[in-house]
């Protein structure tokens, strides 16, 4: 036997023996991976960062548009950031404070 077909063999035999593992693999895994999954009421909490410099005008419709989402309020946490606003943005953003905001 010379080398090409020693190697053809070798070839062959870890061919069959990845394809059998595979197969056994998914046969006895199936019916986890084709079952649909449990329903839970688990959320994750998500985090809203709002930028806001100067941004009086709009920062009031902002936080009301956030504050609406259908999600659970003990899982949503709402920040907003001052970066030093000249304008009433950040009294604005303390005005939400009792709703959840943190300023």
């Amino acid at each position: 036997m010379d080398i090409v077909t020693g190697l053809n063999y070798v070839i062959v035999f870890f061919s069959v023996y990845v394809t059998v593992f595979f197969l056994l693999l998914y046969l006895r895994y199936r019916n986890e991976y084709y079952n649909q999954p449990s329903e839970t009421n688990w959320s994750p909490k998500v985090s809203v960062i709002i930028p806001a410099y100067n941004e009086e005008k709009y920062l009031a419709d902002c936080l009301k548009t956030v504050l609406e989402l259908d999600y659970p309020k003990e899982q949503l946490e709402i920040i907003v950031v001052d970066d030093g606003s000249t304008d009433k943005t950040a009294e604005l953003a303390k005005g939400f404070e009792k709703q959840g905001v943190t300023v």
